[in-house]
């Protein structure tokens, strides 16, 4: 006689179904980490980009205001334009990304608008090397 613990039990309805959907599921993140979205770029790839062009704008907006804070500056101290930051009552504005200070110089060609040259020591916080960032802008007013 057979025991009735070894009797074959069929398995509980369903099982297929969740292995299905954990399959979808895999496919679609695998699609969306190497697949093509547009272009010939993964997903991950575009994020990426976008990341960058959002990095990029925000540092290009940053630059803009503290230019607006110069310009400011030079209507209040009678066209005279400050030195440093130290000058400026808001010294903590001109620090870069990775909060060190941020050095300006200024361009003023012959008959044209004063140009700001702001630089950043770059990620390393050491000056004059590769990773040195240098954004310029114009003098508004």
């Amino acid at each position: 006689m057979l025991n009735p613990r070894l009797a074959y039990k069929p398995h509980p309805r369903g099982h297929g179904a969740l292995l299905l959907m954990v399959l979808i599921a895999l496919a679609i993140i695998l699609f969306m980490a190497f697949g093509s979205v547009g272009g010939g770029k993964s997903y991950t790839q575009q994020i990426s980009q976008t990341r960058k062009q959002g990095v990029q704008m925000a540092r290009e907006l940053e630059t803009r205001q503290l230019t607006i804070l110069i310009a400011q500056y030079r209507v209040e101290n009678n066209g005279k334009l400050p030195k440093s930051a130290a000058d400026m009552d808001n010294e903590s504005a001109f620090l870069d990304p990775w909060r060190n200070p941020l050095v300006f110089t200024y361009e003023t060609p012959r008959n044209g608008p004063t140009k700001v040259i702001f630089r950043s020591a770059g990620p390393d916080g050491q000056a004059n090397t590769e990773d040195d960032l240098v954004k310029e802008d114009t003098l508004p007013f």
